[in-house]
């Protein structure tokens, strides 16, 4: 069923590399918290918030705004900017919060 529908089949592709690479990177964050930024249970607090507030706010605004009228250019859109978040957290300084 899948094979015979490319886009879905590509939808769960990205699905599967995004879930190979983030997962790891999620479960490790008290480690990148403590070891890299050098902070402690409130830092990692408000890291995890600010993840939350963003999923929260791109509901919303997806509620808002409806998003593509294609459901794959939708689904999508938002690879690339969670391909660049790692590069942000390691170029942040020592104490960046």
């Amino acid at each position: 069923y899948v094979v015979g529908w490319p886009g879905l089949l590509a939808l769960m592709a990205m699905a599967m590399v995004v879930n190979l690479f983030f997962n790891p990177a999620f479960s490790l964050m008290p480690l990148l918290v403590k070891d890299h930024f050098q902070g402690g249970v409130i830092q990692l607090a408000w890291m995890e918030t600010g993840f939350g507030a963003g999923m929260i706010a791109g509901s919303l605004l997806l509620g808002v705004w409806g998003g593509f009228t294609r459901k794959l250019t939708r689904s999508s859109s938002a690879l690339p900017s969670w391909g660049w978040q790692p590069f942000f957290w390691v170029c942040c300084p020592v104490r960046g919060y």
